[in-house]
């Protein structure tokens, strides 16, 4: 009995903790943090009896200026979303399975071990150099290099 109980709660105790976590994450998303504490110390004084009108007026002003931000914000957050979600999926990460043998592919860069070390990978685009480090397989961005006069290809120098 004691075991059914204490399952009941731990699954009850566990919903609530998903609840204020999607309530919160709400709450974060619509910038909702400042007007919610203008809310909350309004209340506080309102408890205590210290709301006079010049109070309320305070109040009122700070709640339209917090909501006026979490709007702006929102919007903001909206708008930054909807221009780099399509670029972040459409650029495909490469990872060391996409590399030939020869290091060459076509209609894209030429891959090549650093020398001094081989977990770093490089990759020649005839506009930029990117250098890539291979963690477990997967290739992590770590610099582009754009290339100009002073750094073009010499046959010995990238191998």
């Amino acid at each position: 009995m004691i075991k059914v109980a204490c399952f009941g709660i731990g699954k009850f105790t566990g919903f609530i903790d998903k609840f204020f976590q999607a309530v919160w994450t709400v709450i974060r998303r619509l910038n909702l943090q400042l007007l919610l504490t203008v809310a909350v110390v309004w209340l506080i004084v309102a408890a205590f009896g210290g709301m006079t009108f010049g109070v309320l007026i305070v109040f009122t002003v700070l709640a339209g200026l917090a909501l006026a931000y979490a709007i702006i914000a929102t919007a903001y957050n909206l708008v930054k979303y909807i221009r780099e979600a399509p670029a972040e999926k459409s650029k495909k990460k490469p990872s060391v399975k996409d590399i030939p043998e020869d290091g060459k592919t076509e209609n894209g860069p030429v891959y090549y071990r650093v020398a001094q070390n081989p977990r770093y990978v490089m990759a020649e685009y005839p506009d930029r150099y990117e250098l890539y480090f291979d963690n477990d397989g997967e290739l992590e961005l770590v610099k582009i290099t754009l290339r100009t006069g002073e750094n073009e290809k010499d046959d010995g120098n990238l191998q």
